[in-house]
């Protein structure tokens, strides 16, 4: 397009940008005054190209958006043919909706050429002419002679401007050219610009010799050596100046600084690449679609998740991914208008299905893509984590956060049932030392056999309740494993079992309570055999570290455990064996050793293939110091009787410990704590024998009374308790060193510590 022809164009709406910025529409004016080419600019985002106009635009862009009347701005440009015109524009919502789409159009009100003004009215110059130079002097007189000439384009374009002569010598040097390249006024006239850009190979040979042959450079990227031969960056235009008669006289050099612009563009890049290193890097699936809900990109962790490429998935709906019932709750909610409205992320959760057919737990949240001016822009990005490992843990919490609640009830009975026990267990052993007949006698140790049995639960149940605290000393893992696997030798070749062990070499020794760890080691195998039956079966033993922790890992091959079940394997007296082969406390007890050694246990189970049970135990080195026991258990004889003060409020155990002590020594009794104390302080005795859980005044307050009050007293008293399990009875105990006597308990064995406490006092 001419110049005349563009001063009289009738074309208003030079170009136009949808809401999200894209630029919808390119005139030949707009081609004209601004040098890109329509084919080049339609599609693509405004805010990379780099224009004035453009950046007004985006700064008006809400406002326009809203409805507001935007003022006229006026801009000067220089075209390819070197006239400078003058535009004055606005911008505006268009009234109408073309395709439901809103666009923002850029009116030109008037272009107009911009006059020179000249410096003496007598003279005219309707073209610019430049003779050649002979010597700085005379470059600076015509300098002076056009500085008026200039102004206008020095005053509104505040670039890199520089006119020179025919053969390539500066004539005329912007005040920014001046402060780009660091030379002075006196320096920059008649210096060669060909050797600002020498660097530059682009060109060919000379610059001169391309704008020759071309007449023009239109918004080249090259490089200006600056006073100190450091390059410059400059988006530059160039054009050739010809005299009245047509024939060349000059050239004229119109340059952009870019540096501020390709830094921003390599800090763009960076982030970008930053930004696409860390979704590719993470775990979860991220999946961007359009406002069509067509998936446009999808990160590895998609892949991976769903068991797809981006090649198979790109240009699909996003509710392909989804179950249908999924899909058919999830599409009305995920709107424009809807996302806007609730101004936040859409999250559900929900079961997810991969590739394979698979379904998974998942959670997922949807965003709607904004721009900086919060503008949707593109469409809308899912993040979806598979959340299957947090569901197992959020069971295993359930799990231990029940077991735990079960332990502390069966803590707090177990003291009333050893209670209560402890008469039956102690009178069925006394009568046996009497003369009553063989019936009689064989009744009685049916008693005591069934009180001991039930002695036996109830110490698997406080086992479970992890109250009690592991013997522990330096344990070789692989040894124990060994030790429990040739106990169980003869089960493997009678029942014609496979055993197969990997333990790893040269795992460290820990600490840990080698008997408890046997048990559980001896359990978890008792019940792989029982799981293969008669079958021929495989068991598996397997040894190795996972960072501070030494994992072990049993599986068989039987006919595993359903999903139902699996669930309750740890729960006590929960058990699929037939009635008599178990009380279901073997995997409870198991669950509680391992708890107490601040470790791990769970189990995986295939129903009808197999089932691997893994216990994970801490790697530990400090050595704990032992609780003082009591183990001489050996009666002896004792000079003379002794004055002992039995104190329990448990009427049937107090007179119990009176029948078995009042033949060989003086007993006082009483009910309370607070009864024993005002005997105490009344009275001296040889041994006190207290209860530790009583009402009011326990064993506990009793005992720091006798220590601060008769000092060297506290060490004649025998606790019992039916409670041994419990932390605050262990670490009373621990700390005291007296000797105690669990309940329910055998006669001989409570008449032996009485003894063996008594010989040492």
């Amino acid at each position: 397009m001419e110049t005349k022809s563009l001063l009289k164009s009738r074309e208003k709406v030079i170009f136009s940008i949808n809401l999200n910025g894209s630029i919808t529409d390119w005139s030949l004016t707009a081609q004209e005054l601004f040098g890109y080419k329509k084919e080049e600019l339609i599609g693509t985002s405004i805010s990379s190209t780099y224009e004035n106009i453009f950046s007004e635009l985006l700064n008006y862009k809400e406002r326009i958006i809203k409805g507001e009347k935007i003022p006229s701005f006026t801009s000067k440009r220089m075209l390819q043919d070197g006239t400078l015109v003058e535009m004055i524009y606005t911008f505006a919502l268009n009234d109408f909706q073309e395709n439901n789409e809103q666009k923002i159009l850029c009116i030109i009100e008037k272009i107009l050429p911009v006059k020179i003004r000249n410096s003496e009215p007598s003279r005219h110059h309707s073209k610019l002419k430049i003779k050649p130079l002979n010597n700085a002097s005379e470059a600076k007189n015509l300098a002076a002679e056009f500085k008026d000439y200039f102004e206008d384009i020095v005053s509104n374009l505040q670039d890199i401007i520089f006119i020179t002569d025919k053969s390539g010598k500066i004539v005329f040097a912007s005040r920014g050219a001046k402060e780009a390249t660091g030379f002075s006024s006196a320096d920059i006239l008649g210096y060669p610009v060909k050797k600002l850009f020498e660097k530059d190979e682009k060109f060919g040979k000379s610059i001169f010799e391309y704008l020759l042959g071309k007449g023009c450079v239109n918004d080249v990227e090259t490089q200006i050596l600056n006073k100190n031969n450091k390059n410059i960056p400059v988006l530059l235009s160039a054009a050739n100046m010809l005299n009245n008669r047509g024939k060349l006289s000059g050239f004229t050099f119109i340059a952009k600084d870019i540096t501020e612009r390709l830094q921003k563009e390599e800090e763009i890049k960076y982030l970008r690449n930053y930004l696409d290193y860390t979704i590719e890097g993470i775990d979860d699936a991220v999946i961007t679609v359009d406002f069509e809900k067509t998936i446009l990109f999808l990160n590895r962790g998609a892949e991976n998740m769903f068991g797809i490429t981006s090649n198979e998935i790109k240009g699909k709906k996003i509710w392909s991914l989804f179950p249908d019932e999924i899909a058919e709750e999830l599409s009305p909610n995920l709107t424009v208008e809807k996302m806007l409205k609730r101004n936040s992320s859409y999250n559900t959760e929900c079961r997810m299905k991969s590739r394979s057919g698979t379904l998974f737990p998942a959670i997922f949240s949807v965003s709607i893509l904004k721009d900086s001016y919060g503008t949707p822009i593109i469409g809308f990005v899912f993040v979806i984590k598979d959340i299957t490992e947090i569901k197992k843990l959020e069971q295993q919490l359930l799990h231990s956060e029940k077991l735990a609640s079960l332990g502390a009830m069966i803590s707090g009975i177990t003291h009333e049932l050893n209670n209560k026990l402890g008469p039956v267990l102690g009178y069925s052993q006394l009568l046996k030392q009497s003369n009553l007949g063989s019936e009689e006698l064989e009744m009685i140790g049916k008693i005591e056999l069934s009180a001991l049995s039930a002695k036996k639960i109830i110490q698997s149940l406080l086992g479970f309740s992890k109250q009690t605290k592991p013997e522990l000393s330096l344990i070789n893992i692989n040894d124990t494993i060994e030790k429990v696997l040739s106990l169980l030798e003869y089960k493997f070749e009678s029942g014609n079992l496979k055993l197969e062990t990997n333990l790893e070499e040269g795992l460290p020794s820990t600490l840990a309570d080698g008997n408890q760890i046997e048990q559980v080691f001896l359990n978890i195998l008792n019940n792989s055999i029982q799981a293969i039956g008669n079958r021929l079966g495989t068991i598996s033993v397997k040894s190795f570290m996972k960072g501070e922790n030494i994992v072990i890992q049993f599986t068989d091959n039987g006919y595993g455990i359903s999903e139902k079940n699996l669930k309750k394997i740890f729960d006590p007296f929960f058990t699929t064996k037939e009635h008599n082969q178990g009380t279901g406390l073997g995997l409870s007890v198991c669950y509680g050793i391992i708890q107490s050694h601040n470790g791990k246990i769970h189990a995986e189970s295939i129903e009808g293939k197999k089932t691997t049970f893994t216990v994970e135990l801490p790697l530990r080195k400090t050595k704990i110091v032992k609780p003082y026991r009591d183990s001489e258990g050996i009666a002896r004889e004792i000079a003379g009787r002794k004055k002992i003060l039995i104190i329990d409020d448990d009427e049937m155990i107090k007179d119990l410990m009176v029948v078995v002590m009042k033949k060989n020594h003086i007993i006082e009794s009483v009910n309370s704590g607070e009864k024993g104390l005002e005997k105490i302080k009344k009275n001296t005795y040889d041994l006190i024998i207290t209860d530790l859980r009583m009402p009011v005044v326990d064993g506990f307050k009793l005992y720091e009374w006798v220590k601060e009050n008769k000092p060297g007293q506290e060490k004649k008293i025998i606790f019992t308790t039916g409670d041994t399990y419990d932390g605050k009875t262990k670490e009373f105990l621990e700390s005291t060193q007296n000797p105690f006597i669990p309940k329910p308990f055998n006669v001989e064995d409570f008449e032996d510590i009485v003894m063996s406490h008594l010989a040492k006092l």
